[in-house]
């Protein structure tokens, strides 16, 4: 078994049922501010006693268990990992079923009001919580490719095609 996925579940089964989905976007918060603070971070990896003054700034916005964790990573010199660690965790709250993995992938940048109009689309058939990845790709040509955990809608013309290759 990986590492990181050794830490995701050790973080995973230290929390409540109410705290593991809020865990998962406080991580990927940290996430967000540890490229902003990539220098810091550095520092981080050499210094990992330093962790105190993050936590000094940072401590009324995160969970105690969620900086706890934070720092067990930067002293086990974890934290270039972080990002496997996230998706790791990810996974586990996907396989829970706590946790909607959708990724949304089309030809071209989806406007907000697209997105919004997708949204409040997946929202009326998925309830609970949902992670939304947007990606582009021009190889589709058109339409959209959703995923969500496991199922697939397939609607770009890149499939179409390949489907109508296929039959002849």
């Amino acid at each position: 078994m990986r590492k990181t996925k050794l830490y995701a579940e050790a973080f995973f089964k230290n929390l409540t049922e109410d705290q593991k989905v809020l865990a998962y976007s406080q991580l990927k918060a940290l996430e967000d501010l540890m490229v902003q603070l990539k220098d810091y971070v550095s520092f981080l990896i050499h210094n990992p006693a330093e962790f105190s003054q993050v936590r000094s700034v940072v401590e009324g916005d995160y969970e105690p268990l969620t900086l706890n964790f934070l720092e067990v990573i930067i002293q086990d010199g974890m934290v270039n990992r972080l990002a496997a660690i996230i998706d790791d965790y990810k996974q586990i709250l996907v396989n829970k079923g706590l946790l909607a993995n959708i990724q949304v992938t089309t030809a071209r940048p989806l406007s907000e009001e697209a997105r919004q109009v997708l949204e409040a689309e997946i929202e009326s058939y998925w309830q609970g919580p949902k992670d939304y990845n947007y990606q582009v790709n021009p190889y589709y040509i058109e339409g959209i490719h959703l995923k969500i955990n496991d199922a697939v809608i397939d609607t770009t013309y890149r499939s179409r095609l390949n489907q109508i290759i296929k039959e002849v």
